[in-house]
């Protein structure tokens, strides 16, 4: 998903580097007009969020901004993640 951000855009923030693999990435940070939210829980939505853009492996990252708001739970055998409202959330 790119939320509809261009990335050659004035309000977005480029960087370059290489990282402990000799990758060469480029990483692109800007704020997104809107919310967030997990697709099947509209009720996780982060409104305005700053993101990390990147060619990855994966087809995404959630960031520690993200799941801050969350007391959250890997079940790592069931490939699941489980977010409960945080104490400042409720």
């Amino acid at each position: 998903m790119d939320c509809e951000v261009d990335l050659s855009g004035s309000e977005v923030t480029t960087r370059t580097g290489v990282d402990e693999t000799g990758y060469e990435w480029t990483r692109y940070w800007a704020t997104v007009a809107g919310g967030v939210y997990l697709a099947a829980a509209p009720e996780t939505v982060q409104q305005a969020p700053k993101v990390q853009f990147q060619e990855i492996i994966h087809d995404g990252l959630v960031g520690a901004d993200y799941l801050d708001r969350f007391r959250t739970t890997f079940d790592v055998t069931g490939a699941r993640l489980f977010l409960e409202p945080s104490e400042t959330e409720l």
